[in-house]
């Protein structure tokens, strides 16, 4: 923070200390904050993940830092990746990628607040795919790979289970950048690989 200070590039705001840059500015070009001090003296998540940033180049000389987060984070790594080289803490041969995900949604349509618990943890949606497909993949693959499955119908049901792992998986993998998707999907999930 002292350093953004003594660098012209955080300014106290209210007691707080704020970076103001052009370069991320809302629709009417008015510059958005980051916030790197509360007025308390408390640090936020910027400041660490500044401080991280700086280390990895500095001490780990990296030369491609990639973030994954929620998609909602989107303006927060703009802001620290734009500070950072603001500062010359990191230069341009240096990548900075953020990588984002759909958010995973509750029964009721809004993001899942984890510091206030009760969320699904994802072993958890993995494991009750599975309960609902009653396979796990890699029973079929053996039983056909020992070619144990020679009733028409059972390599159809099979396929179906197998497919309906599938369908959870492409789907993780289907809303990657795109899109939030709602833990009651497995109901979907269900009615897809219905065999009747």
């Amino acid at each position: 923070v002292k350093d953004l200070v003594k660098l012209g590039l955080a300014r106290e705001d209210q007691g707080a200390k704020l970076v103001y840059l052009d370069s991320v500015a809302d629709g009417e070009g008015n510059p958005l904050p980051l916030m790197v001090q509360k007025s308390d003296g408390g640090y936020l998540y910027g400041t660490t993940d500044l401080a991280a940033l700086r280390y990895r180049v500095d001490e780990l000389k990296v030369n491609r830092c990639v973030y994954f987060s929620d998609a909602r984070q989107a303006l927060h790594m703009k802001q620290v990746f734009a500070t950072a080289r603001a500062a010359d803490w990191v230069p341009e041969d240096v990548d900075l990628l953020h990588c984002t995900f759909g958010t995973m949604l509750g029964e009721d349509g809004k993001p899942f607040k984890t510091r206030s618990g009760g969320t699904v943890k994802l072993v958890d949606l993995i494991y009750e795919v599975k309960e609902v497909t009653d396979s796990d993949g890699v029973v079929w693959h053996t039983k056909v790979f020992l070619g144990e499955l020679e009733n028409p119908e059972e390599i159809v049901l099979e396929r179906h289970k197998l497919a309906g792992f599938g369908w959870y998986t492409l789907e993780e993998m289907d809303n990657l950048n795109l899109a939030s998707y709602c833990v009651k999907d497995v109901e979907e999930l269900q009615r897809y690989i219905d065999t009747k």
